[in-house]
């Protein structure tokens, strides 16, 4: 067995290119966020970095940077490298697991968790938050005044994650129709996106969420039954710096707050795998223990599904070379509208499909989540609306598409879960 000390293994983490004084360099962001240290290197090491696959010593590595850029290295600069990323945790090894392990138990010995956004994305005050929530309400209903909420319960929801002052306008319509539906329910799954999950990773927490209205219990039956089934997970650790259901959860305890009702939070991994392959989703073992769960709820409880979910994310700010003008963006709306024809006919498979053949082109931020969401209403009948493209850039070359959307039970012979 190969001792991780000469064998060199990088965690996965995030480089993000960053120009300082002239010169590029990788910021290489840790996901789990396990020191507050920040870890920048010159970008000519990334091809250095690449070799840290923990099958390589010392030597190899060196020989490894010879024979592929022709330029030497000193075993000096290669020590002091590792010793740099290892200052961070960033190279998987026993003083990594050992900082893993404690951060994990001090999350999940914390009452809640904390919120974490800053205070610009939404005050922590429950007065002036119930204020800017009771604002965009108001603004929705002047700019919508026919919406009308649908006489059959609703079952699912697709919301954003985006931040509230770019997304205010579609997550104010969806809870302007949905909240009258969800006065009695009992449990709600909410499936975010988890940005640095792995692949087919599903990750829910024991741990309850705080909001600016209190806290939100977790119900431990369903999420102590789901960790026995997946097994337990590192990533439950994600839960504590992820915004995606943060930002859901918030708009739910809103409108439930005076409410009996308990939350399963997960979070969902990439989805990679299966649109650069011939993997299926509809058949991932740990896909269907989520969905057999779900089912089993609705079963003996009134639950809600919620997926927190934005659509694409287009332009230079996400790696795209070419800038978005009208034109463009017209394009990126009809192909949106085909990914939410098919989230509108329930349709799993479409779903999929679509982002399939495009190579994932639109980098759909919320295919895991939106999969797992049509899959537990396959033919159900849905809707959506208040779709929007957000500026992502200064220069609004790049943008995030939402959108809303809610699932209706069908009728009453009809309503067992596929």
């Amino acid at each position: 067995m190969n001792n991780s000390s000469h064998f060199p293994k990088l965690r996965s983490i995030i480089p993000h290119s960053i120009t300082q004084n002239g010169e590029d360099f990788f910021y290489l962001e840790d996901p789990l966020k396990l020191t507050d240290k920040m870890i920048v290197v010159p970008q000519q090491y990334g091809l250095v970095l690449a070799l840290f696959d923990g099958t390589r010593d010392y030597g190899m590595i060196l020989s490894g940077i010879k024979f592929r850029s022709g330029e030497s290295m000193q075993l000096q600069s290669l020590t002091e490298l590792i010793d740099y990323l290892d200052s961070a945790a960033l190279l998987e090894n026993q003083k990594f697991e050992t900082i893993l392990q404690k951060s994990i138990q001090k999350f999940l010995s914390t009452p809640s968790r904390k919120m974490t956004q800053t205070p610009d994305v939404y005050p922590r005050n429950a007065d002036q938050f119930n204020t800017l929530i009771k604002g965009f309400m108001e603004k929705s209903k002047a700019s919508n005044p026919k919406i009308i909420p649908d006489a059959d319960p609703i079952m699912g929801m697709i919301s954003p994650h985006i931040d509230y002052q770019r997304g205010w306008k579609t997550y104010a319509h969806l809870w302007n129709k949905a909240k009258d539906s969800i006065d009695d329910v009992e449990v709600v799954f909410i499936l975010g996106t988890d940005h640095y999950g792995e692949f087919g990773k599903i990750t829910p927490t024991i741990q309850n969420y705080s909001t600016p209205l209190g806290t939100i219990n977790t119900n431990q039956e369903i999420v102590n039954r789901l960790i026995s089934k997946l097994g337990n997970n590192p990533e439950e650790l994600h839960h504590a710096t992820e915004h995606s259901i943060q930002l859901v959860v918030n708009w739910l305890h809103y409108f439930s707050r005076k409410k009996e009702f308990t939350l399963v939070p997960i979070l969902c991994g990439s989805f990679h795998e299966f649109i650069n392959s011939d993997k299926d989703p509809m058949d991932f073992t740990s896909f269907n223990i989520l969905l057999k769960e779900i089912s089993k709820s609705f079963e003996t409880q009134k639950t809600l599904v919620i997926a927190a979910a934005d659509l694409a994310h287009v332009g230079p700010a996400f790696g795209d070379v070419e800038p978005l003008d009208e034109s463009s963006k017209l394009n990126l709306r009809e192909q949106d509208l085909q990914t939410l024809q098919s989230i509108a006919d329930c349709n799993p498979r479409k779903f999929v499909e679509l982002s399939k053949n495009e190579e994932d082109s639109r980098r759909i931020c919320g295919l895991t989540p939106i999969f797992l969401t049509l899959r537990c209403f396959e033919n159900f009948r849905a809707e959506w609306f208040e779709y929007d493209q957000c500026k992502a850039d200064q220069k609004n070359q790049s943008v995030v598409s939402i959108a809303g959307g809610l699932i209706y039970s069908r009728n009453e012979s009809q309503r067992s879960l596929n």
